[in-house]
Order: structure tokens, then C-alpha cells, then sequence
């Protein structure tokens, strides 16, 4: 009986063997003088049975990298995505953490930016206020003096300060020559009763 092959197969000498059953064949089917091309079936499949019986896995056996391996919808592919799947989630994570990173530095950065522009906002600020404060000072300066010679006015007052320290100072030497006086007098008064009391 001849061996079954694929469609597939390209004329590979691989033997696919299948268990089958002996046919039953009686004395009375077999004619006294059988044909050739029935004994010559005969022994290929008592070939076949012995050598599956001796042999059992190497008929069984396919080829690697065969044709039928790859288009047997019954064996699945088991090297596919075996040995990329860690690569490519290792990849995308590595891209993932520079995404993060580089999000990151452009925070940070963004920040310093605001951070400076803030400073230098509250910067101008100061200098207009103190601007500002200097402007209403003098405006009330001009407004207080009127026109007035400043520098004369103050040494009038250093001058009137003056004059009334010395007039300070006269007045209290007028005030020890009255004491004086006073004590002078009251001497006098006291030595002329105690004259008059000696004389009577």
C-alpha cells in the first residue's frame, strides 16, 4: 500500500505513517492463484507493520524546518514572540523614563524662568515705589517752602539758637550777682543789729 503524502510535501522521502487496521482476509477472498500486484502489497504493508513495531518513533519523525511544520494549522509557533517580548517592553519603558525626565528638566526650567521673571518684576516694583515716595517728598517740599531760601532760613534758626543760648547764660549770671547781693545785704543788716544791741 503506497504511503499518503501532503500537497506540501515536495516530494520529501519523509514517511507519514498512520496506524491502520489489518484487513481481515479469509481463504475463500484470496483466489488459488493470486496476482503479483497483490502479494507485492502485501509485503509492503508486513514491511511497514514490522518496521513501525521495530522502529516506532522513526517513521513518526518529521524533518526540522520542514514546509508542513510551518503550514500545520495544529502546531503553533512557539519560538514567536518569545524572545522579543522583554526587548520591546524594555524599550518602551526606557522611552517612557526619558519622557518622564525630559518633562521633568523642562518643569524645573520653566519654574527657574517664572521664578526670575518674578524677582525681576518685584525689583521694578521697588524701584518705581521709592520713585514715587522721592516725587511726593519733594512735591511737598515745594509746596511747604514756597519759594523759600532754605539755606538762609536755617542759619536764621542757627543764629537764633545762638542768641538765645547767650541770653541762657546772661541770665543766669544776673541771677548769682542778685543772690549775691542778697547775702551781701543780709551780712550788713545783721552785723548793724548785733552794733546796736552791744550799745545799749
Amino acid at each position: 500500500m503506497e504511503t499518503p503524502t501532503t500537497p506540501n510535501s515536495k516530494n520529501s522521502s519523509v514517511n507519514y505513517t498512520y496506524q491502520e487496521e489489518s484487513p481481515n482476509i479469509t481463504h475463500n477472498d484470496i483466489p488459488s492463484s493470486p496476482p503479483m500486484s497483490v502479494l507485492n502489497q502485501l509485503m509492503k504493508h508486513q514491511q511497514a507493520r514490522s518496521t513501525k513495531l521495530m522502529k516506532p518513533f522513526s517513521s513518526s519523525s518529521s524533518p526540522p524546518n520542514s514546509e508542513s511544520d510551518d503550514l500545520s494549522p495544529s502546531r503553533p509557533n512557539k519560538g514567536r514572540g518569545k524572545y522579543y517580548h522583554h526587548p520591546v517592553e524594555s524599550s518602551r519603558s526606557q522611552n517612557f523614563n526619558l519622557r518622564n525626565k525630559h518633562d521633568k528638566i523642562r518643569q524645573v526650567r520653566n519654574q527657574h524662568r517664572h521664578d526670575k521673571l518674578m524677582i525681576s518684576r518685584e525689583k521694578i516694583n521697588d524701584q518705581q515705589f521709592k520713585r514715587d515716595i522721592n516725587d511726593q517728598y519733594e512735591k511737598e517740599y515745594e509746596h511747604v517752602t514756597d519759594g523759600l531760601d532754605i539755606d538762609r532760613l536755617i542759619e536764621d534758626e542757627q543764629e537764633n539758637t545762638d542768641t538765645q543760648v547767650w541770653l541762657q547764660h546772661y541770665e543766669e549770671e544776673a541771677e548769682e550777682r542778685e543772690w549775691e547781693e542778697d547775702a551781701d545785704l543780709i551780712d550788713m543788716i545783721q552785723s548793724l543789729e548785733i552794733e546796736d544791741k552791744t550799745m545799749s
